[in-house]
């Protein structure tokens, strides 16, 4: 699932395309809504989404604003928009795409599907980093550790944690010291 934020302060807007989003895009799971850049600011800190659907204009701080005042932006962002002034701006912080209302449910399920291979990718560069970090540990004293796949984005556990693994079908069943079982598909 890709957890998903709507910011837009228009009402409509974001039940308009809550239910777009329901009716064709499946995958994405709305975990929050903002009508305003201050709402949204607390609501990424907090919920780490992947992907934010924002509008720009807004009053008080607009789209652009909020994206200009993130540290650190680690989520995904398609602009949903009346508004065809802030393409380039919406290019220069690397958009997943931009969209205008009122949204082409086809550009829309494309959005949502290069949002998720964005996703992806960064969830294999997690990959990358913990396979990194072990074999910058095998000499040393701290611990191999290996990323699993959690309901919440992935889970880091050490390997002396993991008891087993068993295949099941096209499952992998990891079976831990206090009892815990992770279940796995096969990708």
């Amino acid at each position: 699932m890709i957890r998903a934020i709507l910011v837009d302060d228009e009402k409509m807007s974001r039940l308009t395309l809550r239910k777009l989003l329901e009716l064709y895009c499946p995958a994405v799971e709305i975990i929050a809504e903002a009508e305003n850049t201050i709402e949204a600011n607390v609501l990424t800190r907090e919920l780490k989404p992947d992907l934010v659907f924002l509008d720009v204009a807004m009053p008080g701080k607009n789209g652009i604003d909020f994206l200009k005042e993130q540290e650190e932006i680690n989520f995904e962002v398609i602009f949903v928009t009346a508004h065809d002034k802030y393409v380039l701006q919406a290019i220069r912080f690397a958009a997943v795409d931009y969209l205008q209302k009122p949204v082409e449910e086809t550009l829309l399920v494309t959005a949502v599907s290069n949002a998720a291979k964005r996703i992806q990718q960064k969830s294999n560069s997690q990959h990358i980093e913990t396979f990194l970090h072990n074999m910058k540990q095998q000499t040393g004293q701290q611990p191999m550790q290996l990323c699993i796949p959690s309901i919440k984005g992935f889970q880091v556990v050490e390997l002396s944690d993991i008891i087993y693994c068993e295949a099941e079908n096209t499952y992998t069943n990891i079976h831990f010291k206090d009892g815990k079982k992770y279940w796995l598909p096969a990708h």
